[in-house]
């Protein structure tokens, strides 16, 4: 298999995995702890924020900013036509809504978290911080979903065009 569809399919099963990341947590994970109480949220979102950084999630998190840049590079190599735009638009897409996002937004706000001591601080602090970050945390996390999949249609649609189908 050539080096340039091994790297469009592993791009496009990187992009996959990481908008089904980001969807799940916009529309089932947040839907369920929308339900517990403030202290409990902000435990549970402790948990998730540490227990997410594994080694599987850090090789599809990564490798899908390997890929898409590299797959992006191999089709500049090619030629500078539709394909190549739509690649890079899918890529600049994906980096700009779910990378930065993710390192500019939620990983601020989930060191902020972590340093929440819940056993020391009062309910009014733990309903303060919890309306302050469910809110934002969520909004960043639906700019993430909604630029990976993006992209991934985008990423999608030139195949099709490539493969003429």
């Amino acid at each position: 298999m050539k080096i340039y569809s091994l790297t469009y399919i592993l791009a496009i099963i990187s992009l996959s995995l990481m908008a089904g990341l980001f969807y799940n947590w916009s529309f089932n994970i947040t839907t369920g702890l929308v339900k517990l109480d403030d202290r409990s949220y902000l435990r549970m979102m402790q948990i998730l924020n540490k227990s997410i950084l594994n080694p599987s999630f850090m090789l599809i998190f990564i490798g899908s900013i390997i890929t898409l840049s590299f797959l992006t590079f191999l089709q500049g190599k090619i030629a500078f036509n539709l394909l190549f735009w739509l690649i890079i638009s899918a890529m600049i897409i994906y980096l700009a809504g779910g990378i930065v996002i993710t390192f500019c937004g939620n990983l601020p706000m989930n060191k902020k978290l972590e340093s929440l001591n819940l056993i020391q601080i009062t309910n009014d602090e733990c309903y303060t911080f919890r309306r302050i970050f469910e809110t934002k945390w969520n909004t960043l996390n639906l700019i993430r979903t909604i630029s990976s999949l993006i992209s991934l249609v985008i990423l999608l649609i030139a195949l099709f065009l490539k493969t003429g189908k």
